[in-house]
């Protein structure tokens, strides 16, 4: 009596493992395919975006391949703030906002000598409320996927293996 409740504890608890691991193993490859749409400003979830920071434009506040996350809309900008913006070549570009014009603002990356022009505030994604710094944030993601794919494969294996013991 013991074993058998013993047992249906145990399979519970390998189910719900298992839900666990594949919502965060598909959080995870959604995160990777998106990779390219973070690139392109497009990887947008309630209200907020992310980007991986490409330059050392922004040295030292922000370094390359840092993870920045975006508050997508609002027009309430102020000269100091990092915003994100689409630029003429459809890039993601970085940078803080150093003074403000009628149509837009004018931005300049911390290690530029040169501001940018005028933005114009259609082509602002939003603006940067967080950073990480993480030289290493892609590499990591793809380890971690890795891990937890061979772990559900190895689960997978082990629950097939149960039941064709049955």
């Amino acid at each position: 009596m013991i074993k058998k409740g013993f047992s249906v504890f145990s399979r519970i608890l390998i189910n719900i493992f298992i839900v666990f691991l594949a919502i965060v193993l598909l959080a995870n490859i959604s995160t990777l395919l998106s990779i390219e749409k973070i690139k392109q400003g497009g990887h947008v979830k309630f209200g907020y975006a992310c980007a991986i920071v490409k330059s050392g434009s922004m040295e030292p506040d922000l370094s390359v391949n840092d993870f920045v996350i975006i508050k997508k809309g609002g027009n309430s900008y102020e000269t100091g703030d990092i915003i994100t913006y689409l630029s003429d070549y459809d890039l993601l570009v970085t940078h803080r906002i150093v003074n403000t014009s009628a149509d837009g603002y004018i931005t300049q990356g911390d290690a530029n000598n040169t501001d940018d022009g005028e933005i114009p505030k259609q082509r602002i994604l939003g603006k940067v409320i967080f950073a990480i710094p993480s030289p290493k944030l892609v590499d990591w993601i793809f380890i971690l996927v890795s891990i937890e794919l061979i772990i559900c494969v190895l689960i997978i294996m082990w629950l097939i293996k149960k039941i064709r013991e049955v």
